[in-house]
């Protein structure tokens, strides 16, 4: 018992598979190596608990969609097979799966999942009972399934609050236990390599692990505590009074107490005190809001003072273990606990359950900056009719059978395994320099991509215009219209301190306005140049990039200038890096010509914001005219003064 309640996954993964509720673990900052590894404990554990239901383990990434997750009804076969009758074909989630095996879908970054995972994770996680109505098809059944995710802390905030509130129980993950003891390590590395080089098969030091574990699960199982309404008012301790706006659901409450009577049932207890309560909450990294500096093992002390005095003495950390299980255990049952226990100690502590902690803050949610769309979990705004996944961006590649958007590389490398298996007798008894590489369906590979935005909002931003004018206020609009469209996002930054050079103008890529590079690039300092000629060039060239080049699925433009048309740096000396002769008009000249250029070009739409400057008001209008922009202008700053 000492065992489980000293490691947070041990004791997570045991409360899974004693309490449904509990089948949804999160963990920050976890690789995909030990993600695999975990996902192997708790496969090991369940097979050996029900050795007649099989567990299949499944793995959810960016690529899955609604028919892969829920199935499809097939296309009809041609020739001898054209009479065969149309039937749903069920696959993931379906009513025979889950009476066939049990589930365990592994997420390796929850931030990067598609639309389908997550609206499916939704749907499922923590529910007893799920429904499908899709082509024609109406089903109802009890999943049964365990759910493990892996998201990085800093990436939380990309994640829908609805999903991530699903995931009742979070650990961390802390790369630093791995040189805390080096000798551990080797030790067991040197049992791993014995045994099996495999990534994800277990040594025998964690199959001895696990099968103590499943003895204090089977012993768990006969005991069934009550909660009573004590126990529930001392739970509250551990939440503020105000709930957070951020908090969905009061699941943080439920969880604890589903988490205590679990470590009640683990403790032989009849019923739930305050001491299972702190050991739940201590596993969880939660701590009282206010009364974080109070004595919360009061209760094991008053319990260690009714002992016999025999008792050999214990150390602070196992004065909370022992004390959990007095209440309402038998002698008979403290004792084969203990053995167990023995026996947990006796193997070795294996550097993934050192690497495993609880979290300092289990809800990152509450207080990470939202880094999602308002309607994250509604499929975006289509400008085409035509979805083309093979046009976004690349983020890894996989296996598959068709030659569409074939990744060229990994298909060649995958056969190059295979060359002197596939090759025929003559084949091998030729003398040839070169080699023969043959490509089966099994060895294609295509790419694996993100979901590209088919809007795209361009800013042409003039620092050195923007210093009496409320022009934040001027750009909030068009920024709300980013948002909502999910649009990616280009500045052309021109007369920046920050810039490289100053005769140059920059380019500045977000993937939409939730990105944080967006406030570090508009809240830039003036610089002392003006290329504003450069500026005009660099955003034509994107406009032409995104909507005639490449693989791109832009499909509409929204051009913001926000200038007062002072630009007094030639097109030529940008491009050079420096001012060979005296500049006149030049710069103003070479801005004008090349915003002609953009207002020839189809599906851009632009705009310029007027900082109605004092001196040359004309300018900004000439500007506007020559892109054949709408002419908005900005208000100047108001300064209120108060008079005493």
């Amino acid at each position: 018992m000492s065992t489980l309640q000293n490691n947070p996954l041990l004791m997570a993964l045991a409360s899974a598979v004693l309490n449904p509720n509990l089948r949804t673990l999160l963990i920050y900052d976890a690789p995909y190596d030990g993600l695999r590894q975990i996902a192997s404990y708790l496969d090991a554990i369940i097979r050996s608990l029900e050795h007649e239901r099989k567990i299949v383990t499944t793995q959810l990434g960016s690529t899955e969609h609604d028919d892969t997750l829920w199935g499809y009804i097939p296309l009809p076969a041609r020739g001898k097979d054209a009479q065969q009758q149309i039937e749903f074909k069920p696959l993931l989630f379906s009513q025979q799966q889950s009476a066939a095996h049990q589930q365990l879908l592994l997420i390796p970054n929850l931030a990067q999942i598609s639309l389908a995972v997550a609206r499916a994770g939704i749907m499922l996680m923590g529910t007893n009972v799920a429904h499908l109505e899709r082509n024609e098809q109406s089903e109802r059944w009890q999943p049964q399934q365990y759910w493990i995710a892996a998201c990085a802390q800093d990436a939380i905030g990309s994640v829908s609050s609805h999903l991530v509130d699903r995931f009742v129980l979070r650990l961390r993950w802390n790369d630093a236990s791995f040189a805390t003891d080096h000798q551990t390590h080797i030790q067991y590395l040197q049992q791993r390599l014995a045994h099996n080089p495999s990534a994800t098969d277990l040594s025998p030091a964690d199959l001895a692990q696990i099968q103590a574990v499943v003895k204090l699960i089977k012993e768990a199982q006969q005991h069934h505590p009550q909660a009573t309404p004590e126990m529930m008012e001392s739970l509250l301790d551990y939440f503020a009074e105000e709930i957070p706006a951020a908090r969905l659901f009061h699941r943080h409450e439920i969880t604890l107490a589903r988490y205590a009577v679990t470590v009640a049932q683990i403790a032989g207890a009849d019923s739930v005190d305050e001491q299972h309560i702190a050991d739940a909450a201590r596993l969880m990294g939660i701590s009282k809001p206010e009364l974080e500096d109070d004595d919360t093992s009061e209760p094991a002390i008053k319990q260690e003072s009714s002992t016999p005095a025999k008792k050999p003495e214990a150390t602070g950390e196992n004065k909370s273990n022992s004390a959990i299980q007095e209440p309402g255990a038998t002698q008979a049952t403290r004792e084969k606990k203990e053995q167990v226990s023995a026996e947990v100690q006796e193997t070795i502590i294996t550097p993934l359950l050192q690497s495993v902690l609880a979290p300092e803050n289990p809800y990152l949610e509450e207080s990470a900056p939202i880094l999602h769309e308002e309607d994250a979990l509604r499929l975006p705004w289509r400008h085409s009719p035509l979805g083309r996944a093979d046009h976004g961006e690349i983020v890894g590649i996989e296996q598959g059978a068709s030659v569409h958007d074939i990744a060229i590389i990994s298909t060649l490398l995958h056969a190059a395994l295979f060359s002197k298996q596939r090759q025929s007798k003559d084949e091998a008894t030729e003398n040839t320099t070169g080699i023969r590489i043959r490509i089966t369906p099994e060895d294609l590979h295509h790419y694996r991509r993100a979901p590209a935005p088919e809007q795209m909002l361009l800013l042409l931003l003039d620092y050195t215009s923007l210093k009496r004018c409320n022009w934040q206020e001027a750009l909030l609009p068009y920024l709300s219209w980013a948002y909502t469209r999910r649009a990616s996002i280009s500045i052309v930054k021109v007369g920046a301190q920050d810039a490289h050079d100053e005769l140059q103008a920059e380019v500045v890529n977000t993937r939409n306005v939730l990105a944080p590079l967006l406030d570090r690039t508009l809240e830039a300092s003036t610089g002392r140049a003006t290329p504003l000629a450069h500026g005009m060039q660099l955003a034509l060239q994107t406009v032409q990039r995104n909507l005639q080049h490449g693989r791109n699925t832009v499909q509409h433009v929204q051009l913001i200038v926000i200038s007062d048309g002072r630009g007094n740096i030639p097109l030529q000396a940008s491009i050079n890096k420096r001012v060979s002769t005296p500049v006149t008009r030049e710069g103003i000249a070479d801005a004008l010509k090349i915003a002609q250029e953009i207002r020839a070009l189809k599906h851009i739409e632009s705009v310029l914001l007027n900082p109605q400057p004092t001196h040359y008001a004309h300018l900004p209008i000439a500007l506007a005219d020559a892109l054949g922009a709408t002419i908005m202008p900005i208000p100047p700053y108001t300064v209120e003064i108060e008079v005493s």
